[in-house]
């Protein structure tokens, strides 16, 4: 009778009752191996389902959140990275152009736009969160923009 590797490990672990004696029935012993490595490899079948079961569990419950709030974090790293791509280009164009004056439309919420005129360009405040505002000259914004930058691509 043949076994496979993981079937005859199981079966050298577990004594049949005709082990050591002498018996004509040779057949009843080889039948108790037989039905021992069948039983076994169920077992074992079951073991590997409960494994598995555990690890979809964790990857549910653990993994796929942990994920989630990482890509949320990446999202919020990008966003400021545009954010601040953009100052920064808007800067480098309002120098380039030796712009003075500037006529914008100022968001004021809900969509709602308002006409503003900025006759002095040469300052502009910053936004550095939690609602605080800087003024900047325009070279003091590009050196904070230039270390904010460093420290969001870390």
């Amino acid at each position: 009778m043949k076994f496979s590797l993981r079937e005859s490990l199981v079966l050298e672990r577990v004594a049949p009752p005709c082990l050591g004696k002498k018996t004509t029935k040779s057949t009843n012993c080889s039948r108790y191996w037989a039905v021992e490595a069948r039983w076994d490899s169920h077992h074992m079948d079951s073991l590997r389902q409960e494994k598995v079961q555990k690890f979809e569990e964790f990857v549910d419950k653990r993994l796929k959140p942990d994920l989630l709030h990482a890509i949320t974090q990446r999202d919020k790293v990008f966003e400021q990275q545009k954010i601040f791509a953009d100052l920064r280009r808007n800067i480098e164009n309002l120098e380039k152009n030796s712009v003075t004056s500037l006529r914008t439309l100022v968001n004021l919420g809900s969509e709602v736009y308002l006409q503003a005129e900025v006759p002095d360009t040469q300052h502009i405040f910053v936004d550095i969160g939690f609602g605080f505002h800087v003024e900047f000259t325009w070279s003091e914004a590009l050196n904070y923009i230039e270390k904010r930058e460093e420290k969001i691509a870390r």
